[in-house]
């Protein structure tokens, strides 16, 4: 069974701000979260990109550079690292 997709509200730092475990069992049980951010996105700042990832334990931070906050959602290897992280881990 693959990865589940979250909505973005849900992992967004201010969604979670003091209610993210701190550590122990219950950290452990989040899932893998992979953040996709380009360095020119203008209406995002790489600031939140980076503050998810440092937030979420066994967060990955993919960064692109050139697509933009839109391309970057039609970008095919973007779309194929995506892929490849919601499938998990080779078997």
């Amino acid at each position: 069974m693959g990865r589940r997709a979250w909505p973005v509200r849900d992992v967004h730092p201010s969604a979670h701000e003091g209610r993210l475990p701190r550590r122990g069992a219950r950290r452990a049980q989040l899932p893998p979260l992979l953040v996709v951010h380009d360095r020119d996105d203008q209406v995002v700042d790489l600031t939140g990109a980076e503050a998810i990832t440092k937030a979420w334990p066994r967060a990955e931070l993919l960064r692109t550079e050139g697509l933009g906050h839109q391309r970057i959602l039609r970008d095919p290897e973007v779309v194929r690292q995506v892929v490849r992280f919601l499938a998990g881990p080779p078997r």
